[in-house]
């Protein structure tokens, strides 16, 4: 995870938009385009050429972008459209999350929540409190856990169909529950030690610097490579993992193309690459289910709420838990609105 050269290349050309007139409107249209963009699977390098060709228009002209290009949702709509018709956008594995990612990113989300911890602490309890090995568990299992999942989902549903995928992130889900549950119940009541409540402090520095420690000694995961050369059956594969992933696309409707562009090649007599090209550009070709996006972040919402309110169960973590559970709560609703108002929109 974290920023790439690109996306920090990204934002240095949507920041520009504001001297290039001198009209903090200027920029705020960018930051829109950018995110509308990146929404639609457009790569960082895409979206930085695109607002590059922008930037350069609107300081020659000194219109704004918005009288040049019109509302920025139906301009980013329609580019994405040509784009995909015309076969420009790749959409490559996500990269996002990997294991390493669980280890480095797993140790630095622990010391942040361990300090939301030791903010509820200090309120409820002041400067001193009881340590119980729930109240120890809770910071680095929820992290884990949420981090675990999120590098578990892309992996299997980029071979298997969404149900495994699915099976796979609840056992995920599953065993860091029953850790955190398990540390609240052997720890009720049995405080480890009692002692000031900035220890936590101490904790979170150990968390930060095991994450730095894992970010030196762990190797980088290569980036997913697009240029090896690829049989029909490798070809039928990869190009079922990126329907699946990115585009979020059905299983039947996944094998529905797959057995398609299979006939289509039969019938030339030629391979499926030399017929179609990467699997990731042809996949771009067909509309992603945004739909079935926003029901699988609502769930995967709704599911990090209940892990958070596993915190509940233990008396001395009932505001922290609260709290995490409040956050996911709302972020499962608002995937879960727009989920609803996608529906209404096609009615």
């Amino acid at each position: 995870m974290g920023e790439t050269a690109d996306d920090a290349r990204l934002i240095e050309v949507v920041e520009q938009f504001a001297a290039a007139r001198g009209d903090a409107a200027d920029e705020r249209w960018a930051w829109s385009a950018m995110w509308r963009l990146m929404g639609a699977d457009v790569a960082p390098v895409e979206v930085r050429g695109v607002l590059e060709e922008a930037l350069r228009l609107t300081e020659q002209s000194q219109e704004s972008p918005q009288e040049l290009y019109g509302d920025v949702d139906a301009w980013a709509r329609e580019l994405v459209q040509q784009w995909r018709s015309e076969g420009r956008l790749v959409l490559a594995p996500d990269e996002r999350v990997g294991l390493r990612d669980v280890a480095v990113d797993g140790f630095a989300s622990a010391a942040w929540l361990n300090l939301l911890v030791m903010a509820v602490l200090l309120v409820r309890d002041g400067g001193t409190t009881y340590y119980t090995a729930g109240l120890l568990v809770l910071p680095i299992g929820l992290a884990m856990t949420a981090l675990a999942i999120l590098a578990v989902w892309p992996r299997v549903l980029r071979r298997r169909p969404a149900p495994v995928a699915v099976a796979a992130a609840s056992v995920v889900c599953l065993a860091g529950t029953a850790l955190m549950a398990g540390a609240f119940w052997l720890g009720h009541g049995r405080p480890v030690v009692s002692g000031g409540t900035g220890w936590l402090c101490v904790l979170s520095a150990a968390y930060a610097l095991l994450s730095v420690v894992c970010d030196r000694v762990l190797p980088r995961r290569e980036p997913i490579a697009l240029t090896a050369s690829l049989d029909d059956e490798e070809w039928e594969r990869a190009l079922a993992g990126v329907l699946r992933e990115r585009a979020g696309l059905p299983e039947s409707r996944v094998q529905s193309i797959v057995a398609e562009a299979g006939t289509h090649a039969a019938a030339s007599g030629g391979s499926l690459e030399r017929e179609f090209g990467r699997p990731e550009a042809y996949a771009a070709r067909f509309a992603p289910d945004s739909a079935a996006r926003h029901r699988r972040a609502a769930w995967l919402f709704a599911a990090l709420a209940g892990l958070s309110a596993v915190s509940a169960f233990g008396a001395e973590s009932t505001w922290s838990g609260l709290a995490l559970t409040a956050i996911f709560g709302v972020l499962a609703g608002c995937e879960a609105l727009r989920l609803r108002r996608g529906r209404a929109a096609r009615r």
